[in-house]
């Protein structure tokens, strides 16, 4: 303190270093550079994880468009790796067995499932998979029946008995590791969000981190809106509804937060 002005604490040292890190606040174009350095990088980020599901659904696009293999086709690094490759298998065994999925509060509903077991030849490739088929197939044939397969990707796509044929299509959607890559790349967008508008203070407090859970309400829809739109999941229009009006609860929510927020801020001061 120098004639009652606070002077700068040029000594090496962390307190020399906060206090110049503190006096950057008063430079609102430093203030907006630093959050543009912080902000694009997690942006990047969230394209970056974002890659999973966009690789999920052009695998869901190429295997629509899949066309069987030329004949004599090999596997070889010539050969087109996405089309049906054609294949037999000798049905060993078949079964019928209840599938049941859980309806809410301890209900559950169950339909008749249909399997056989077959030992596949796919080229040169031998082994024995269990495949889950249709009523249709499963009724057409009988223990040591030969059936026509198609595979895709080594899974079976196809499988035709006599005139009867069924298409045995693989998942697509977000089930699995793309929901684990989407909801990072949601997480890392919201935080980008804090950064961008000056709040990347809140990100260190327990409001902060009750934010970013409330912000998985609106991204439980919106990964419906995507598991419709993109893979057919669900009719997208009943998501997209659903996505409005999670997106404007949460945002009064947190505008309600942030509202308080900035009033403890501002009484702090003037205590001060």
């Amino acid at each position: 303190m120098d004639g009652g002005r606070i002077v700068e604490d040029r000594r090496p040292g962390l307190g020399g270093f906060v206090q110049r890190f503190r006096a950057l606040g008063g430079n609102p174009w430093t203030l907006r550079s630093l959050r543009a350095l912080v902000t694009v990088p997690l942006l990047c980020l969230t394209g970056f994880l974002v890659v999973p599901v966009a690789d999920e659904y052009q695998d869901q696009q190429t295997y629509q468009h899949a066309s069987p293999c030329p004949a004599g086709q090999g596997r070889t690094a010539d050969a087109d790796p996405d089309c049906l490759v054609p294949g037999t298998g000798l049905v060993t065994d078949k079964v019928t067995w209840s599938k049941c999925e859980s309806i809410g509060y301890g209900a559950e509903k169950c339909r008749p499932a249909y399997s056989l077991q077959a030992d596949l030849r796919v080229q040169e490739e031998r082994r024995s998979e269990w495949i889950d088929v249709g009523k249709d197939i499963y009724r057409s044939v009988e223990r040591r029946d030969v059936v026509d397969l198609y595979m895709w990707h080594d899974e079976v796509a196809r499988i035709a008995a006599g005139d009867r044929t069924e298409r045995l299509d693989p998942y697509f959607g977000l089930r699995y590791g793309p929901m684990a890559w989407l909801a990072g790349a949601w997480l890392v967008l919201v935080a980008a969000g804090f950064v961008a508008t000056g709040y990347t203070w809140m990100l260190f407090s327990r409001l902060g981190l009750f934010i970013l859970g409330c912000s998985l309400v609106p991204f439980i829809a919106i990964v419906g809106v995507i598991e419709g739109a993109l893979f057919g999941a669900v009719p997208a229009w009943i998501w997209i509804v659903g996505a409005i009006g999670m997106a404007v609860a949460s945002a009064v929510v947190v505008s309600g937060l942030k509202e308080d927020v900035e009033r403890q801020r501002g009484v702090r001061t003037r205590s001060r």
